[in-house]
């Protein structure tokens, strides 16, 4: 069980490297970071963050697809020139 849990903090430490904006951290944070890690898996179709959900947790997307999608609103003014 150890040698297990080794070798996927190894694997998440490697992981992190190629991920641009942490990739460059020490190794001291990196660890620190690996350490937290948690995989999960989602099925296809599941919603991972819904809009207006408070964000509690960042995810990595080691593999796979992920679809964003949002909605806003566009309010329209009409402007009508005043002057020359």
């Amino acid at each position: 069980m150890h040698l297990v849990r080794t070798e996927q903090k190894r694997q998440n430490q490697k992981m992190l490297r190629s991920v641009k904006v942490i990739g460059k951290w020490n190794i001291i944070k990196l660890k620190g970071f690996a350490r937290m890690l948690n995989e999960v898996v989602f099925q296809e179709g599941h919603i991972v963050y819904d809009v207006g959900q408070e964000a509690q947790v960042i995810y990595i997307i080691k593999s796979g697809r992920v679809q964003m999608e949002t909605n806003y609103e566009i309010e329209r003014t009409n402007m009508i020139p005043i002057g020359s």
